[in-house]
């Protein structure tokens, strides 16, 4: 079996070392950290700093060999900082981005163990930023003092390995379709409104991030691009405690960000709640100058693009909830979550066609408003019971509630006598409704054996409706060809299985889960188009698991 663990081990170690990102990348910096060995340092946590406000803009984990690379760098000056358990840290000098084309974008850095005298040594436990567990990524949040003040979403965009584009949609370790749960839920949401939830929290209500590139069977197949489970904060110290947080910023406009932690438990009762209210306004103004020329060389074209986009929002957020004690063994909980998110947008944009001399040929101008509203409301019943040393129950049932709205009005005018208008407007209305339950049993046996079992079961109900118009200079009409409403039921049943075993440094775990999923659709339609039907009934087999050799304390190769 040593044997068979030392190869699978060797496969690793050769696989890690070829996937490394190429070195030729002109849109990436590549930090290269070594010991005074000039050993590769894995592990390192490497922390991209920002020169006008000294705040972490993103974090990455050297590989195997020492690497950690940064993409997609904003304009400005920043830094590197460099650190690893036992040796002293470093930092880089301040590089300015975008970097010239010529410039170097690589750099090694050289990483000397600590000195001190030990005598008298008072150790204190703080947490990291960034921890390593088997299988999966911790970012504690408290630990970096630049995450006061600011939302989920913007700790997310921090943290290694996670990506957020301009649309809202999150990418762990360079794959889309992540699973973003709260407390081990699922939120079933995606896109724009997945961007409201988590830009509503504050990360002050929040204790742990997990990133979970390759997640184990206990949870949903649907999360095979990976996972990323919210852990929020729930106190049970006994007495009366709680605290208040407020953070204020000004940059062009203001922002306003607070949250408000209360616990109270007395006896066999625990009652927690916890508030956060989130305000902001943006500005954004983008400028397009682009240039024509013929095969000779001549300015033929200009076309002048200014474009201004703005937006207001406010989000509230509060859970509140009740724990009892029935025995030393057994705990029965609820509790209710409620998230209101208000948002509104404009914009205003020309394009402007001239000659090489200047003269305007042609002119488009674009404005348009959006309104936004995001409302969800949650009751989880939850039962935990001790069976003995070795056995552990767990049951939940979960009621969510989405109501989400979006008004939007689209205005285009050609800028010239007797020019045309073409205006439109939408109202997108969408309600969701789930209702779940799942029960787990853990079961210890040995020293180091674990097994996890379970089953799941969700309803899913939504109801999208997209109602578009044009207005002809008179009256609005009806765009039935944009215009559409959908209806869904979808029905998942799951069970699983996950054994994990530890001997010496060697860590082996493997999972199996299968799902049954059955769904209907309803495209009902109007007098330009037909109703539609379809349905699908289909279920499959999930594996999943890992071998991890733990080098040292700070190091390991997971295959």
């Amino acid at each position: 079996m040593r044997k068979i663990l030392f190869f699978v081990l060797l496969l690793v170690i050769a696989k890690a070392g070829t996937s490394q990102p190429l070195m030729n990348d002109t849109a990436g910096f590549f930090i290269t950290v070594v010991n005074d060995k000039q050993q590769f340092a894995a592990g390192a946590t490497v922390e991209l700093i920002s020169v006008e406000n000294k705040s972490l803009v993103k974090t990455a984990i050297t590989d195997s060999k020492g690497l950690a690379v940064f993409t997609n760098i904003t304009a400005g000056e920043h830094y590197f900082s460099i650190s690893s358990a036992g040796f002293q840290p470093q930092t880089t000098p301040v590089y300015i981005f975008p970097l010239a084309p010529n410039a170097d974008k690589k750099q090694t850095i050289i990483l000397l163990p600590e000195l001190g005298n030990m005598q008298g040594v008072t150790v204190v436990g703080t947490r990291p930023f960034v921890q390593h567990v088997q299988g999966k990524v911790l970012i504690n949040v408290d630990a970096a003092v630049t995450n006061a003040g600011t939302t989920v979403l913007e700790v997310l965009e921090k943290s290694p390995g996670v990506m957020v584009d301009k649309n809202g949609t999150i990418s762990l370790q360079a794959k889309t379709g992540v699973l973003v749960m709260i407390d081990g839920k699922p939120t079933y949401l995606s896109g724009a409104e997945l961007t409201n939830l988590l830009s509503s929290m504050s990360s002050s209500q929040v204790d742990q991030i997990e990133l979970m590139a390759n997640p184990p069977a206990k949870y949903d197949a649907s999360g095979n691009a990976g996972i990323i489970n919210i852990k929020t904060k729930k106190n049970r110290q006994k007495g009366f405690n709680g605290t208040l947080a407020v953070s204020a910023g000004q940059g062009r406009y203001p922002k306003n960000n607070n949250s408000l932690l209360l616990n109270y438990r007395n006896g066999k009762f625990n009652t927690f709640l916890t508030y956060s209210m989130n305000w902001n306004k943006n500005f954004t103004d983008l400028y397009a100058l682009r240039r024509y020329y013929n095969t000779t060389a001549q300015l033929i074209a200009v076309l002048d693009q200014p474009t201004i986009f703005g937006s207001r929002s406010l989000n509230n957020t509060l859970k509140t909830g009740v724990d009892y004690y029935a025995s030393d063994k057994t705990t029965i909980g609820i509790s209710l979550t409620g998230v209101t998110v208000s948002r509104t947008g404009y914009a205003n944009a020309s394009a402007t066609w001239k000659d090489a001399t200047g003269n305007i040929d042609s002119a488009i101008g674009t404005n348009s408003t959006s309104a936004n509203s995001f409302k969800n409301g949650t009751i989880n019943l939850n039962l935990k019971h001790v069976i003995s040393k070795t056995q552990e129950f767990s049951l939940d049932m979960d009621w969510l509630n989405y109501k989400i709205r979006s008004e939007q009005f689209f205005n285009n005018k050609l800028l010239s006598p007797g020019g045309y208008t073409e205006t439109s407007r939408g109202d997108i209305p969408s309600s969701i409704h789930i209702l779940s339950a799942k029960a787990d049993h853990t079961l210890l046996f040995g020293n180091t054996n674990k097994l996890e079992s379970g089953w799941k079961s969700s309803h899913i109900n939504t109801d999208n409706l997209a109602a578009y118009q044009l207005y002809d200079g008179t009256q609005w009409n009806a765009d039935l060809d944009k215009s559409n409403h959908f209806l869904y039921r979808e029905n998942i049943h799951a069970v699983y299985s996950s054994f994990e075993t530890k001997q010496e440094r060697i860590t082996l775990q493997a999972g199996l889960r299968y799902e049954y999923t059955g769904y209907k659709a309803s495209q009902l339609g109007n007098s330009a188009r037909k109703d539609s039907t379809f349905s699908r009934n289909y279920q499959g087999l999930f594996p999943s698991g890992y071998i991890s050799y733990q080098v040292d304390s700070s190091n390991a190769f997971t295959f």
